[in-house]
């Protein structure tokens, strides 16, 4: 996915600001967070696909820059806050990929629609 690669890329450089040292802790968080972003994914286009949703409209979320965009927020802030980055606190990742929060918070919706387990997700993000 490109708009993956491009998101990736903004990450490695707002988190590691050309710090070598910063630059190891930026590429592991991405790792992490590029793993748990296609497990979120995969879980939403199957429970879409299990819903009888059309191929149109499946290929319509799939192809969404906005929810691959948000998604990847979602996932990378997971990431950051597992690792205890008090410097890097939501809403940090918004501002370094230059995203808005209207579409990650649709997201976490559809997110805690598709696997109760991500509920938590709703009140931290808030």
């Amino acid at each position: 996915m490109k708009i993956q690669k491009m998101l990736s890329d903004k990450f490695i450089e707002a988190y590691s600001n050309g710090e070598q040292n910063a630059l190891v802790f930026a590429e592991e968080k991405l790792e992490h967070g590029v793993k748990l972003f296609y497990r979120m994914f995969e879980l939403i286009v199957i429970s879409e696909a299990d819903r009888r949703c059309s191929d149109i409209a499946l290929k319509n979320i799939v192809s969404n820059v906005d929810f691959i965009s948000a998604t990847f927020v979602i996932s990378l802030e997971i990431v950051l806050n597992s690792y205890g980055s008090s410097d890097r606190k939501f809403p940090w990742i918004l501002n370094a990929l230059g995203l808005h929060s209207f579409m990650v918070g649709k997201v976490i919706e559809t997110i805690i629609m598709h696997d109760t387990g991500w509920l938590h997700l709703q009140f931290y993000m808030i």
